[in-house]
């Protein structure tokens, strides 16, 4: 009786390893599956910091006279918080800072479209394609936790830990260059992309519930350079009368984000606000 007790408790072990086995995950596997259950997601409350360091070159700064003497090392500090209805609409209030002026305003992302809000009429109006191509750091706008993780080309697990009282997966996530590219919603912008990360780097660092499977928090640091006259012909943006851009300018663009997400699937209710008639 007892080598049978033995022997059965010796089955029920090895059935349990094997068990826990099968059911173990991969950093990868988890990664995917956050980006499946992220896409699922109805809504989210979420809170961002960024900050933005862009540095113009000597000869363009120059030309623009005193004026542009600030784009030699231009930072922009945002912080805020909001609230997402998958999976197109997103409303936030925020601080942005640059220099010694801070403002606070309302940004509404809406189908594709982003609407800012005058601080100072308290009019909407609708950002321009130029603006938003040169914030690319909008590849981890409130709205692309899904997209983004997919893009992961290698997951390097840092450990379990807990985020506002969370049990989380803690990943270093490099990125495939190219897929970011690829989120992009126009071949000109697409190339444009690749043109910044082709000798830049992104770096995403997630952490993911162990319960829910769900993306808590995402931070983004990119570094990348922009061809300036790239950008000016992909947004079919001109210059001023008499100012020119010297061949190969660039914009060297250190961008580092985080956002956090919480209170699931609660009760959003995003507005589309009225464009201000230019």
């Amino acid at each position: 009786m007892k080598r049978l007790i033995a022997v059965l408790c010796a089955v029920a072990s090895l059935a349990a390893c094997g068990g826990a086995g099968q059911n173990a995950q991969t950093p990868e596997q988890v990664v995917s599956g956050a980006s499946q259950k992220m896409g699922q997601l109805k809504s989210a409350k979420f809170d961002m910091t960024t900050s933005i360091l862009e540095q113009f070159p000597p000869a363009f700064t120059q030309s623009l006279g005193p004026q542009g003497a600030a784009l030699s090392n231009l930072t922009i500090d945002l912080s805020g918080s909001g609230k997402a209805k998958f999976p197109d609409q997103a409303a936030m209030s925020m601080q942005v800072k640059t220099g010694s002026v801070t403002v606070s305003t309302d940004m509404v992302f809406a189908a594709g479209k982003i609407y800012l809000k005058d601080p100072q009429s308290g009019a909407y109006s609708e950002v321009s394609a130029a603006n938003q191509l040169l914030q690319f750091s909008n590849q981890t706008d409130p709205l692309s936790g899904a997209a983004v993780l997919k893009t992961a080309q290698s997951v390097k697990d840092l450990g379990d830990t807990t985020l506002s009282g969370v049990a989380v997966h803690h990943y270093q996530i490099t990125p495939d260059k190219n897929k970011i590219a690829d989120q992009a919603s126009t071949q000109q912008a697409r190339d444009l992309m690749r043109s910044m990360l082709q000798n830049g780097s992104v770096r995403l660092e997630a952490w993911i519930g162990k319960d829910d499977q769900l993306l808590h928090r995402l931070k983004d640091d990119t570094d990348a350079t922009i061809d300036l006259n790239q950008v000016m012909q992909a947004s079919g943006q001109q210059l001023p009368a008499g100012m020119t851009l010297p061949a190969g300018a660039t914009v060297h663009a250190v961008v580092n984000a985080t956002i956090n997400y919480h209170d699931f699937n609660s009760a959003v209710t995003v507005s589309v606000p009225p464009v201000a008639s230019s």
